[in-house]
Formats: C-alpha cells, structure tokens, sequence
C-alpha cells in the first residue's frame, strides 16, 4: 500500500516537473526565434545599406540585393519571351 502510495506521489511530481521543462521549452524557442528574427532583420538593413552605399561593380554571389535585381531580370525575360527559357 505504501509502495502504491510512493508510487503515484512519484508519478504526479514527475506529471509537474514536465510541465515545468515543457514550459520552459517553449519559452526558449520563442526567444531563439524572437533573436534570430531580430539578426535576419539587422544583417539584411546592413547588407541592403552596404549594396547601396558602395555599389558593387558587378553581380557578388551572396549579396541580397544583387539576387533580387538577377532575380527580377530572369522573371522580366520570362514573362517577355517564354520561348527562351527551358523547361525540364
């Protein structure tokens, strides 16, 4: 009876200790998300202020906003001639 009793003592803490970690859990994924939010937010306003503060001479492979502006010429020219581009 006592062992029962242990039993289910034990088991209802170990119900309130998961709470409490599943809790946290989710605490510390929101504020990884809210950091890594933040980052994104600040090294895209670097690199967009960067692209247009010293304009690079050409295309730079990583650069947002050359991506963007290869990226809308490509739309642009599929829009304009379908013919062109090769679907697999």
């Amino acid at each position: 009876m006592l062992n029962r009793l242990f039993a289910y003592a034990v088991f209802g803490l170990q119900i309130v200790l998961l709470a409490f970690i599943l809790q946290h859990q989710i605490s510390i994924y929101e504020s990884i998300q809210r950091i890594g939010l933040h980052t994104y937010a600040t090294m895209d306003a670097q690199v967009r202020v960067m692209h247009y503060l010293k304009p690079h001479t050409g295309k730079i492979l990583g650069c947002r906003e050359c991506y963007s502006e290869v990226h809308d010429y490509l739309n642009r020219l599929e829009r304009e001639h379908p013919e062109w581009i090769q679907r697999m």
